[in-house]
């Protein structure tokens, strides 16, 4: 055994202050997921993160 895992050392990602929980699910056609693809992958971002991307300037607009 290690002597650092002895002391309780915690492994893995810090907690989140705002942690994702909810899962949103949409069916798109074929061409819309190969538009989200290929725009997350020449930015090297996650298909979640192109969805809110687009998302969050709507919500904000429709709250103004």
């Amino acid at each position: 055994m290690r002597g650092d895992m002895s002391m309780g050392a915690k492994l893995g990602r810090p907690f989140s202050d705002n942690p994702k929980r909810v899962e949103l699910k949409t069916r798109v056609t074929y061409d819309e997921y190969e538009k989200v693809m290929k725009f997350a992958k020449k930015r090297n971002i996650t298909i979640a993160a192109v969805l809110r991307m687009g998302l969050l300037p709507l919500l904000e607009n429709e709250e103004k």
